[in-house]
C-alpha cells in the first residue's frame, strides 16, 4: 500500500489537502456551471476544472495500490486527466484572450492530436513502457519515465507557456480595471506550474507531492477572481472593443481626479487640440483645453461641482473650436457610487 510510506501525520494532510480542494473544485464547477454565461470561454473553464477533479480522484486508488501491478493499473487512469490539462489550459486561454484560431475546428484537432498520440501507449500492454519504465510499489516517487513521456512533457508545458503569455500580452493591452482580474488568473495558474516543476526535478526534498497543494491555493485565487471580479461574465476583451468603437466621446477619472480611461473617439476629437495621457489628471487636462474653450466660466462651474460632490450627475454644453467651434453636449455620471475606482 502506497499510504503505507507515509507517517500519520503525512497521511492526516494528504487526505485534508485533497478534500479541501475537492471541495473547492466542485464549489467551482457548480458555479460557472448554474451561475456564469455559456459561453466558449466558461466551457473551456468546466473542462480544466473537470480534469483537475478526475486527477485529484483518480490518486487515491493510485495511493492505496497494494502491489506493483495495481500500482501501475491505477496510474494509467491518473495520467489521462494529467495528460490533457495543459491543452484543456491553453484552449482555454486562447477563448478567453479572443484568439481567433480557436474558432477553427482545425485548430482544436491540431493541438489536442500530439497529445492523443503520446498517450496512445497508456492503453496497452506492449508499449507502456514508453510511458513508465520503472515505478514500484515500495518507492512510487521514485518513477522511471519513458520517451513518449518526455515528448509529452515537452509538448504540454510548450502549451501551459503558451497560454500564460496570450494571457500576459493580453493584459497589457487593456484597461487598468481589469488587471486584477488577469493577475488573479495568472498566479492561479503560475503557483501549481511552479510547483510541479520543483517537484518533477526534485529541487527540493517534500515527502509527498505538492501539487495539490497549489491547486488549493489557485483555487481560492481562481474563486475570487469568477466572484468578486467576475472573470466569466463578460469578456473585458470585447466591452472593449465596444468601448472603443463608440461615436461619444468617453473620460473615465477616478476619485483621485485622475483619468484612467478614454475611447478612440476621445482622442480623435480632443487629441488635435491637447496631448492626452492615462493617469494625468483630469483637471489639468481641462485646464490645457481652456485655450480652446469659449465658454470657459461654464466649463469652471462644471469642474468645481464635480469636485464638491463626484458622486454628481450634470449637464453642459461645451464649445470647442480652432478654425470653427464645435458645440458638445458634457455629460458626467458617476459609476461606482460612494466606492473609489
Amino acid at each position: 500500500m502506497v499510504f503505507n510510506s507515509f507517517d500519520a501525520k503525512t497521511f492526516f494532510i494528504f487526505v485534508i489537502i485533497h478534500v479541501i480542494i475537492v471541495i473547492q473544485c466542485v464549489f467551482t464547477l457548480t458555479y460557472v456551471l448554474f451561475k456564469a454565461k455559456k459561453t466558449p470561454t466558461a466551457y473551456s473553464m468546466i473542462v480544466c476544472q473537470f480534469l483537475i477533479l478526475l486527477w485529484l480522484f483518480f490518486r487515491f486508488p493510485e495511493n492505496m495500490a497494494t502491489t506493483t501491478e495495481e500500482l501501475l493499473f491505477s496510474v494509467r487512469f491518473t495520467l489521462f486527466p494529467i495528460y490533457f490539462i495543459g491543452v484543456a489550459w491553453l484552449i482555454f486561454a486562447m477563448f478567453y484572450t479572443e484568439c481567433k484560431a480557436v474558432y477553427k475546428k482545425k485548430t482544436i484537432i491540431l493541438l489536442v492530436t500530439p497529445i492523443i498520440i503520446t498517450f496512445l501507449p497508456v492503453l496497452t500492454n506492449k508499449y507502456f513502457h514508453l510511458i513508465i519504465d520503472h515505478k514500484t510499489v515500495e518507492d512510487p516517487l521514485n518513477t522511471q519515465w519513458g520517451l513518449f513521456f518526455w515528448i509529452y512533457w515537452i509538448i504540454n508545458y510548450t502549451y501551459v507557456f503558451i497560454g500564460i503569455l496570450l494571457v500576459i500580452k493580453k493584459s497589457i493591452s487593456v484597461r487598468c480595471t481589469y488587471r486584477v482580474q488577469i493577475i488573479l488568473l495568472l498566479i492561479s495558474v503560475i503557483i501549481p506550474v511552479s510547483s510541479n516543476l520543483i517537484g518533477f526535478a526534485k529541487l527540493i526534498y517534500i515527502p509527498f507531492d505538492i501539487t495539490p497543494i497549489s491547486f488549493s491555493i489557485s483555487f481560492m485565487l481562481l474563486t475570487i477572481s469568477i466572484y468578486k471580479f467576475r472573470l466569466l461574465d463578460i469578456s473585458p476583451f470585447a466591452i472593449k472593443e465596444v468601448f472603443d468603437s463608440m461615436h461619444e466621446c468617453v473620460l473615465i477619472i477616478d476619485r483621485s481626479n485622475n483619468i484612467i480611461d478614454f475611447n478612440n473617439s476621445f482622442v480623435s476629437y480632443f487629441g488635435k487640440y491637447i496631448h492626452i495621457e492615462k493617469e494625468q489628471s483630469y483637471k489639468g487636462f481641462f485646464q490645457s483645453l481652456e485655450n480652446y474653450t469659449a465658454n470657459i466660466e461654464d466649463l469652471k462651474k462644471t469642474l468645481s461641482a464635480i469636485e464638491i460632490n463626484p458622486d454628481c450627475s450634470l449637464e453642459m454644453q461645451l464649445t470647442i473650436g480652432l478654425n470653427e467651434n464645435k458645440v458638445f453636449l458634457l455629460n458626467t455620471k458617476p459609476v461606482y457610487k460612494n466606492k473609489k475606482i
